[in-house]
């Protein structure tokens, strides 16, 4: 089961991150792809966090294995929060007319943005280890 899980999070977790990483590129796909991306990315929280779970559960983890685990565990969760908190506050500023304050600066906006950005590649640069790692390594 552990290998069934592992794959669909080597899938999902690129495959959301890198169309999150197109959010922060493209503005017109924002309205579009938003939510789907986002929902992909809590579903490859809940995969990292089920493929963690029966790693452990059946003992396939060596060290470096389940250290990328828990490290890709932990990155998938904050590219959830960055992401959605980001895409939430781009969202509120487009709705927002151009005199009104719209509630942040914004540079806070463009370092939410390079905050997700960062964690996007983070994420899969890990998955990439965590793949290269095996169950055995």
């Amino acid at each position: 089961m552990h290998a069934f899980l592992a794959f669909l999070t080597v899938v999902v977790v690129p495959v959301s991150a890198v169309g999150l990483l197109a959010l922060l590129l493209a503005p017109r796909l924002r309205d579009r792809f938003g939510r789907p991306v986002l929902s992909a990315i809590a579903l490859a929280a809940a995969l990292t966090l089920t493929a963690g779970f029966t790693g452990l559960v059946s003992g396939t983890g060596a060290t470096a294995h389940a250290g990328y685990g828990t490290t890709l565990m932990v990155l998938v969760l904050a590219l959830l929060v960055a992401g959605s908190g980001w895409y939430h506050l781009q969202r509120r500023a487009a709705q927002a007319p151009p005199p009104e304050d719209r509630g942040l600066p914004p540079a806070f906006e463009m370092l939410a943005g390079i905050a997700t950005l960062g964690i996007v590649f983070a994420t899969l640069i890990t998955v990439v280890a965590a793949w290269a790692s095996g169950p055995r390594g």
